[in-house]
């Protein structure tokens, strides 16, 4: 993964370098591209997610996301 690319040669670049890292580690993949989007800034990191517990049903989570949920295990 690479962020903060602003110029088109800097992703060319990036996924030229990442294509190399693949094929050297598996040989034998056949990766069809990379998926390229904006990088937004500023705002607030949040999750969410789902899952479903038998006794409960359906559960919906949603917090803080970034350190509070990675480094700091922030979640209930």
């Amino acid at each position: 993964m690479r962020v903060g690319l602003t110029t088109p040669v800097e992703v060319a670049t990036a996924a030229a370098e990442m294509m190399d890292t693949v094929t050297r580690a598996l040989p034998d993949a056949h990766p069809a591209g990379f998926l390229v989007q904006r990088m937004v800034t500023g705002g607030r990191e949040t999750i969410v997610g789902m899952s479903r517990d038998p006794a409960f049903g359906p559960l919906l989570m949603f917090g803080l996301g970034g350190i509070y949920v990675e480094a700091l295990k922030d979640v209930v």
